[in-house]
């Protein structure tokens, strides 16, 4: 074996979704993959310095000069927006700055390299998610997204509304001069104000969140939400949170045709919503498996979400089986 690497990826795995993610959002992000920490981060920012003091192992402290990032999306002026790290090793996932890993890793330091990854980035108010195999595949085989492309998404449509002005052309929207506008009474110019709002913030979502604006290709004008709760006795020593959503398609009749589960961690991060993205995921794949079952759907699906606290999925894998035999629900498939 030569000097030279035969490429610069850190596993064909670590390729693959970079690629599948570059293709993706061509046009809308550009994707760096291995980005130096320091071209990322102002590493000479007093912050930076005073954290590093106070860390208590050595190789902590040199830790951010040292390190680099997997996947870093910026705009199309190369100004970051979010970073992804694929932990191939130990296929974990973060919620918040608290990193969960699902296997063992080779390097056991690891867990707490990527909470420290999280903190800089939560100090830098730049949305960081540490994914695994599953959150980067594709949801469904006719669905080429994953929940990777779905956070993307999520961040990137957030960052835009933030910056719409709703209060702007909503005269002009509902075809009246300012004048006019301003002579209608208050309670009035407040639904048109919100009519106008959720008009914009669609047209966004639309074009900045595949997830999205596939879930309303499917259903263009409403759907149908119900949250079921489940008990949440003996839960208070949990710590690590995840989201389960069980969707179901009705047949002709609006009896059960079909039923599926799907399962994504709550990654809190700023400008992300885990909870939205978890439903909509989990709707689109109840679709898509019965539609492969030969189920042609007569109703929107109807989504009953639960959010768990656990302390490992091979918790929440026994619980979730028992909370729905209790309530009447049988295993998907």
């Amino acid at each position: 074996m030569g000097l030279l690497k035969a490429d610069v990826f850190g596993s064909p795995r670590e390729r693959e979704f970079y690629y599948k993610l570059a293709k993706t959002w061509e046009g809308k992000l550009k994707i760096w993959h291995n980005l130096h920490c320091g071209a990322v981060f102002d590493l000479s920012h007093p912050d930076i310095r005073s954290l590093c003091r106070l860390l208590p192992d050595r190789w902590e402290k040199y830790f951010f000069f040292n390190t680099s990032i997997d996947y870093v999306c910026c705009d199309l002026d190369d100004r970051p927006v979010l970073c992804i790290e694929y932990d191939g090793e130990g296929q974990g996932y973060n919620s918040g700055l608290k990193y969960y890993n699902t296997m063992n890793p080779r390097d056991g330091k690891r867990p707490r390299k990527l909470s420290l990854k999280l903190d800089l980035a939560r100090r830098a108010g730049l949305p960081f998610f540490v994914v695994s195999y599953k959150h980067l595949k594709d949801l469904t085989p006719s669905t080429q997204l994953s929940i990777a492309d779905g956070i993307i998404g999520d961040v990137l449509s957030s960052r835009a509304k933030l910056a719409i002005d709703t209060n702007a052309g909503v005269a002009e929207r509902f075809r009246m001069s300012e004048e006019e506008f301003s002579r209608l009474p208050s309670e009035q110019q407040q639904q048109m104000k919100e009519t106008r709002r959720q008009e914009l913030y669609f047209e966004v979502e639309q074009e900045l969140n595949p997830i999205s604006k596939l879930f309303h290709e499917k259903w263009p004008f409403h759907y149908k939400v119900s949250i079921k709760s489940l008990p949440t006795v003996g839960l208070i020593k949990c710590s690590c949170i995840l989201f389960f959503w069980d969707a179901t398609v009705c047949g002709p009749s609006k009896e059960v045709a079909h039923r599926s589960s799907f399962t994504m961690p709550d990654f809190v991060a700023s400008g992300f919503g885990s909870q939205e993205l978890a439903k909509r995921i989990a709707v689109l794949i109840a679709f898509d498996e019965a539609l492969r079952k030969g189920i042609k759907p007569r109703d929107v699906p109807d989504v009953r979400g639960i959010l768990f606290r656990f302390s490992s999925e091979q918790e929440m894998n026994s619980k979730i089986e028992e909370w729905l035999r209790e309530l009447g629900f049988r295993p998907s498939g």
